[in-house]
């Protein structure tokens, strides 16, 4: 057996013994606490929605405690197809177990009002350091007030990308659009009868190398969002929709953030500017929807768009340069969450597709999203399965992603993902 997961059920073993399975097993002292003691998972949170998520977690926690928890991901997967994936020696299939990410969360809150959190986080899912991951000042008390804010490093609150987000193997959409975990921001909320809002204003930050941008360590760009979810009692029916506003995703750590950066120059077709990069913007639009049936079915669409026309040049196939082309990605999917056994079961299958970004390069779900497919990524099928087992803190998934390029070629994902949250 691989060593990776001989240590990791070890300890899962040991936290589990260590937390205990009720409150009073799980209190250090009367200043620390477990988080799942108070039915607490910083890492089930949704990311566009971190920063609401712990201003509600606020209201469940003791009022002056410096609270912890996390999560423990492995991930045994193999892939193949025609697909190459080139930092694996350019090979079209292989298999790993990775230590997919090691998350340490710690939240204090100072009074009512005040909290403040930071996450410890393995650095990639092939990498062994740790590092900062969100760190950031919560102001809010949502049961006196439904605004609240935020001011450090951490998700914007932009989409919803649940359609596609899968447990290990994101669809195109996600992959494509949803910024990083650690946006330098200064934001706020609203939060009451089924509206949330949000405006940020955030950094921007080009790459180090990149020595011609006129963009560095500034906070001048911005996003708006908002969503509304309300019910159908008398059919047992929820429904939700959103849309959000970024006024520039260069920089931000995804598809677009990272064609302007000189670090990733070599992995496919790249921007006309990207050189010397004007001040020429790339605006990005979301839509989104959800709806669900008896709290059993649930039936989930996105869509993203830049708003402005995009051209590239270089890159490994010429042949799929785009002129003055405005790329977008939508995403679909349905969910079934049936109790089987006692435990809550989640079936998904997801369907997305982008358009426009031919030779824009996405990243793969093998090789623990080390590889880009610089041809850009067409169509993508995702399906999964997910439930605890032996704890009801250990959610394990089959996990199966399949998806073709520009190019025509077909690649296919094999993982079992584990986690264990704590």
């Amino acid at each position: 057996m691989n060593k990776k997961l001989i240590i990791t059920a070890v300890t899962s073993s040991l936290l589990t013994l260590s937390i205990g399975k009720d409150a009073n097993a799980s209190e250090f002292s009367k200043y620390i606490t477990w988080a799942p003691s108070h039915n607490v998972y910083f890492e089930k949170t949704s990311k566009p929605f971190y920063t609401l998520g712990l201003v509600k977690y606020k209201l469940l926690l003791p009022e002056t405690r410096v609270v912890f928890g996390g999560k423990i991901q492995v991930d045994p997967q193999y892939w193949e197809g025609g697909v190459t994936y080139s930092s694996a020696n350019s090979k079209t299939s292989g298999s790993t177990v990775l230590l997919s990410s090691v998350d340490l969360d710690f939240m204090g809150n100072l009074n009512n009002l005040v909290s403040a959190f930071a996450q410890l986080e393995k650095s990639s899912p092939t990498g062994g350091s740790m590092q900062i991951g969100r760190a950031a000042i919560i102001l809010g008390d949502l049961s006196k007030s439904p605004f609240y804010a935020a001011i450090g490093q951490i998700n914007l609150q932009f989409g919803s990308f649940a359609p596609d987000a899968g447990p290990w193997a994101n669809g195109l959409d996600t992959n494509a659009f949803r910024p990083s975990n650690t946006v330098k921001q200064i934001s706020l909320g609203y939060d009451k009868n089924g509206l949330t809002a949000g405006i940020a204003l955030f950094e921007n930050k080009n790459s180090s190398t990149d020595a011609g941008a006129t963009q560095n360590n500034n906070i001048n760009d911005f996003m708006v969002s908002s969503s509304f979810k309300n019910a159908y009692k008398p059919a047992n029916i929820e429904y939700m929709f959103g849309a959000g506003y970024i006024n520039d995703m260069r920089y931000i750590n995804n598809t677009w953030g990272n064609h302007y950066d000189n670090t990733t120059k070599t992995t496919g077709n790249m921007f006309a500017n990207s050189n010397g990069i004007t001040d020429k913007r790339l605006p990005a639009l979301d839509l989104n929807a959800e709806i669900t049936f008896n709290q059993l079915v649930a039936l989930k669409a996105e869509y993203n768009q830049i708003l402005t026309g995009v051209t590239t040049t270089g890159g490994a196939n010429t042949s799929l340069n785009i002129k003055n082309k405005r790329p977008a990605a939508w995403a679909v999917s349905g969910f079934l969450t049936p109790v089987i056994y006692g435990e809550t079961t989640t079936f998904w299958v997801a369907y997305s597709q982008t358009q426009n970004m031919q030779g824009l390069p996405i990243g793969l779900a093998g090789n623990a999203y080390a590889d880009q497919d610089t041809n850009g990524l067409k169509h993508a099928w995702n399906i999964a399965v997910s439930r605890s087992i032996f704890d009801k803190n250990n959610i394990i998934a089959l996990d199966y992603q399949r998806v073709e390029n520009y190019s025509g070629k077909q690649g296919n994902t094999y993982t079992i993902d584990d986690n264990y949250y704590f």
